[in-house]
């Protein structure tokens, strides 16, 4: 509107002008002409005179010129045709700008009339010039207005700079995603107002998440951490050993016996002995640092025990052997720096291969036996390997078993647990696999670690979820990724090329129009073992479209502020606080968890839950959804629609197989 009222002023001003100049230059025109023409009308001359009016009208713009004698009848008309220029669109000629303009003035040569002098002015010429002025106005005035637009956009684009940095920080406050440094202050004083507002929000709820984080951290210290050293008591280790029993998870369970501890605690040197047994640990830690799954306890005043899932399950135990030659060394290397010399004395160390079938007092008591054994007869180390007998003999036969299984469909076994909300709906179902390597299947626990040592991990991942996507299920599936798939550089980019029918994302729809879709599982270990990849991991997850939730939450040694950094679908608690969930310190810290848990996420899930009891006290407590073969009963008044592509077999999988 602007514009138009701006064009419209300079039109009118132009067109005025213009008109103006006109009448000027006839009247100029006209009076000069009258000067010239005087002399030859004086003295009769009409050649002459129209000489000078040939001139004139051949140098001028005129459409007319008349110059009437009063001695002759015949007066001397220069007319001009009119001629359209093409420059000129005719419908501008035909509008009313102009008033056709004349003047006329009379010849005398003092008190004698000669004559009168009749000059009209070019019709043509005012809009011509008028058009071309318009035309470079229309030129400037879209030059100036869109310059004036590209600085108000920028302007605009300036001034709301904020507003957006506002927007898409606020959608990260809403996902649970936390800043690490506050939004910078705009120069507006009201957006300056509102900005430091939000960055005070955002720095309280981040704050609230941290004094949970470390509420958690006191409640589990207390209850689970040995004072002096901060490695995981006895109670905690003994339950992770049953967790691991329940999971059937195979690994080798280290003792070590340090005599000069027991010494110093014997003589009353508590407070050297508490230095070493803190420096110790610290040593321990450090060199298991890339390991977040070995877990590292003290059992004893002088006894520290390791639990290293994984170790022990290949043809051999060399490296078990080798585990345990590096951490005497340690001990020793450490004893020796805060000891004097004449007080040294050796360590020793048992262990014993467990296959995941024994239960935790059975591995603690043949542990203890291997120690003694290590001290009294072999010499510092002795590794109790017992009957077991892994399931194939080195990655010689590992390699080509576990390639076949990968070919053949048939090799793959698949079975859905669903995992139910508070009002018994069902959030998703966890996918179980076996595999059949040499004629007998083989939990993921057995197999897992196995695949991991030779590199194939990845690939079972990949053919994992490409035959759970070819199977007939409905709902949401978790699959459980290994921690080799989130350090892969190439899995993410396998991972959408088998995805890439459902259009970047891990959902199809099935011909009964019931939605499927894909949700992966990562493991807390998987997570703390490489941070920035596992970050880079999530992230690409997260761009794509793909959902994730979190595993064994709370049983690394590391602590729980790492959630910071992460927004799940949902968290699972790890089996070790909850299936001692009655017992008051450990009621205690699950309330913690879940409530730091419902601050990143909405679901905080419990695993191995068989009855109603249980149900109800872990749901006074803060979990919100609930897994187990035994709740199956508590859901038998649901509908079968609702279980749809659920697959159950309590015969063929035990509850405590390993989630893959």
């Amino acid at each position: 509107m602007f514009t138009l009222l701006f064009w419209g002023l300079m039109f009118s001003s132009m067109r005025t002008y213009i008109s103006g100049q006109q009448q000027t230059a006839t009247a100029n025109a006209v009076h000069s002409l009258g000067l010239a023409l005087v002399p030859y009308l004086a003295n009769g001359d009409r050649v002459g005179a129209e000489s000078v009016l040939k001139a004139a009208f051949d140098g001028g713009n005129y459409d007319e010129i008349r110059l009437s004698f009063l001695s002759a009848a015949d007066p001397v008309i220069l007319r001009q045709q009119d001629e359209i220029t093409g420059l000129v669109p005719q419908w501008f000629f035909r509008l009313p700008l102009f008033e056709p303009l004349q003047q006329e003035q009379e010849l005398t040569a003092g008190w004698l009339q000669l004559g009168k002098l009749q000059v009209q002015a070019a019709s043509q010429q005012p809009y011509q010039e008028l058009w071309r002025l318009s035309l470079r106005l229309l030129s400037g005035v879209s030059v100036l207005m869109l310059l004036t637009g590209l600085l108000l956009a920028k302007t605009l684009r300036k001034q709301l700079q904020p507003v957006d940095a506002l927007r898409v920080r606020a959608e990260s406050v809403a996902q649970r995603r936390f800043a690490d440094v506050p939004l910078p202050l705009p120069p507006s004083q009201d957006l300056r107002a509102l900005t430091q507002a939000f960055n005070l929000m955002e720095e309280e709820i981040a704050r609230a998440f941290q004094e949970q984080a470390q509420a958690v951290a006191v409640l589990h210290r207390e209850a689970y951490e040995d004072v002096t050293t901060g490695l995981a008591n006895r109670r905690w280790f003994r339950q992770q050993l049953e967790t691991a029993v329940t999971e059937h998870t195979g690994g080798v369970l280290f003792l070590l016996e340090l005599d000069v501890l027991s010494t110093q605690y014997e003589t009353t040197q508590n407070q050297m002995a508490d230095k070493l047994a803190y420096l110790l640990a610290l040593a321990i830690r450090q060199f298991l640092s890339g390991r977040p799954e070995v877990l590292v306890g003290r059992t004893r005043l002088a006894e520290f025990a390791v639990w290293y899932p994984g170790l022990g399950v290949r043809s051999d135990f060399r490296q078990a052997e080798e585990v345990a030659a590096q951490l005497l060394n340690v001990i020793r290397l450490h004893v020796s720096d805060v000891v004097e010399p004449r007080e040294m004395s050796d360590a020793f160390l048992g262990g014993v291969v467990s296959d995941g079938y024994h239960a935790a007092h059975t591995l603690l008591a043949t542990a203890d036996m291997a120690l003694h054994r290590a001290k009294k007869e072999i010499g510092q180390f002795y590794l109790h390997t017992g009957s077991f007998q892994p399931v194939l003999q080195g990655k010689q036969e590992w390699r080509p078993a576990v390639l076949a299984a990968l070919a053949d469909p048939l090799a793959i076994q698949v079975v859905l647990q669903p995992v139910f909300g508070e009002q018994g709906k069902v959030l998703h179902q966890e996918a179980f696999v076996r595999l059949r390597l040499n004629s007998q299947w083989v939990t993921a626990a057995d197999w897992l670690p196995m695949v991991e040592a030779i590199g194939l991990a990845s690939a079972v991942d990949l053919v994992v979820i490409q035959h759970i996507r070819q199977m007939s299920y409905t709902g949401t599936v978790a699959i459980n990724l290994s921690n080799s798939s989130i350090y892969h550089n190439e899995f993410s980019h396998q991972l959408a090329q088998i995805l890439s029918p459902s259009k970047s994302s891990a959902s199809k729809e099935k011909d009964a129009g019931d939605k499927f879709e894909i949700i992966f599982e990562l493991s807390e270990a998987g997570l703390l073992s490489n941070p920035a990849a596992s970050l880079q991991f999530v992230n690409t997850l997260t761009a794509q479209g793909w959902r994730w939730g979190l595993d064994q939450f709370g049983r690394s040694s590391n602590g729980t502020s790492y959630l910071a950094q992460f927004t799940p679908e949902y968290v699972k608690l790890d089996y070790g606080y909850t299936h001692t969930a009655e017992d008051g310190p450990a009621s205690k810290v699950i309330a913690a968890l879940c409530r730091l848990i419902h601050q990143r996420t909405r679901y905080a899930i419990a695993t191995r839950v068989e009855n109603k009891v249980q149900w109800d006290h872990l749901a006074g407590l803060g979990v919100n959804g609930f897994q187990g073969f035994g709740m199956q009963p508590l859901m038998d008044g649901r509908t079968n629609s609702e279980l749809s592509g659920v697959v159950v077999d309590l015969q063929s999988v035990h509850s405590t197989d390993r989630v893959h």
